[in-house]
C-alpha cells in the first residue's frame, strides 16, 4: 500500500512538473513574440516606410498569416495552462488577498498582480489580434487610423498589462527554474523593472507616433 501510494504521489509530481514547464516554455515563447512585435511596430517611430516595408515582408512571406494563429494557440494554452493556480472564485481570491496582505511577502503580490494582468491580457490580444487578422495587410496607416479612432486607451490598457505580466513572467521563471538566486537576485529586480520600463515606454512612444500620422 505504502508503494503505491509513493508512486501515485511521484506519478502526480511528475505530471504538474511537466505540466508547469509547459507553462513556462509557452510563457517565454510569448514573451519574446511580444518583445519582437514591440520592435517591430516600434520602428514606426523612426519612419512607417520602415514598418510598412517589413509589413510587406510578412505579407510577401505569408508569416502575418500563418503566425498570428499560431500566437492565439499558444496564448490559450498558455492561459489554460496557467488558470488551474489563479484564484478564479470571489472567494478563492478573497481568501488569497487576505493571506498577501498577512505575509506583506513582495513575491505574492507580483504574482497577485500577474494573475490579474493574464486575464486582462487574454481578452484584449484576442480581441487586437482578431482585429488585425480581419484587417490585413498589416501597415502603419492602418495601426494609426485605429489609434486616432479610440482604441488609445484599449492600447495604453494592453500595454501597461503586458509589460507587467511579461516582465514579472519571466522574473518568476528565472525564480522557478534557478537561474536567479539569492546572490543575484537584487540584480534581476533591477533589469526586470527595466524590461518593463522600456517596453512601456518604446509602447508610448509608438502611439504618440501613430497619433501624428496621416491617414
Amino acid at each position: 500500500m505504502k508503494g503505491s501510494v509513493s508512486c501515485a504521489t511521484v506519478a502526480k509530481t511528475t505530471v504538474s512538473g511537466r505540466v508547469d514547464l509547459a507553462q513556462a516554455v509557452t510563457g517565454v515563447v510569448l514573451a519574446l513574440f511580444t518583445l519582437m512585435h514591440a520592435l517591430f511596430v516600434g520602428s514606426v517611430i523612426i519612419s512607417p516606410h520602415i514598418m510598412n516595408g517589413l509589413a510587406w515582408i510578412l505579407e510577401i512571406t505569408y508569416i502575418e498569416n500563418i503566425v498570428g494563429p499560431i500566437i492565439l494557440v499558444i496564448m490559450l494554452a498558455h492561459f489554460l495552462l496557467a488558470v488551474r493556480k489563479m484564484p478564479v472564485r470571489l472567494g478563492e481570491f478573497s481568501v488569497f488577498y487576505d493571506h498577501a496582505k498577512r505575509m506583506r511577502h513582495c513575491d505574492t503580490w507580483l504574482w497577485l498582480v500577474q494573475a490579474i494582468t493574464a486575464v486582462i491580457v487574454f481578452v484584449l490580444v484576442s480581441a487586437h489580434v482578431y482585429t488585425i487578422m480581419m484587417n490585413l495587410p498589416i501597415s502603419a496607416e492602418a495601426s494609426a487610423l485605429r489609434e486616432q479612432n479610440g482604441w488609445t486607451c484599449f492600447y495604453l490598457t494592453l500595454l501597461i498589462c503586458v509589460g507587467l505580466h511579461l516582465g514579472i513572467g519571466l522574473f518568476r521563471v528565472g525564480v522557478k527554474y534557478g537561474f536567479i538566486k539569492a546572490e543575484n537576485r537584487s540584480v534581476w529586480v533591477k533589469r526586470t523593472w527595466l524590461l518593463i520600463a522600456f517596453y512601456v515606454a518604446l509602447g508610448i512612444v509608438t502611439i504618440i507616433r501613430f497619433h501624428f500620422i496621416a491617414v
